[in-house]
């Protein structure tokens, strides 16, 4: 961003020049480039939004990141430890080994007659 003080040293020179077309001269390109800082395309707010959406972007790639690294851990456990595949196979798919009776207990909640 342009600081403050090359602006107003800018002005001060445009307003040492002598000859006044030269000095138009320098406003006109002056305020030109002020233009195009504020309202023209790649402008000052354009820049900030960028650097919002950047900072939002690096949030979700760290916990992207760290979501990565929980699922690295489960794999590796997963490949050398073969009880931990029992134990998943029994808790999430219901699985039994051969000639094993399985017993599900079904709670019953308050029944009206």
């Amino acid at each position: 961003m342009i600081n403050n003080n090359i602006v107003k040293y800018i002005i001060y020179f445009i307003l040492y020049i002598k000859n006044k077309k030269i000095q138009c001269v320098f406003f006109c390109i002056l305020l030109y480039l002020q233009i195009a800082l504020w309202f023209g395309k790649n402008n000052i707010i354009h820049l900030i939004e960028i650097k919002k959406e950047i900072q939002l972007q690096s949030k979700k790639n760290l916990q992207k990141k760290l979501r990565n690294q929980e699922l690295i851990i489960e794999i590796n456990y997963l490949k050398n430890q073969t009880d931990a595949i029992e134990e998943r196979a029994r808790n999430e798919l219901n699985m039994i080994k051969p000639n094993e009776v399985y017993y599900r207990i079904i709670e019953i909640k308050n029944i009206q007659k």
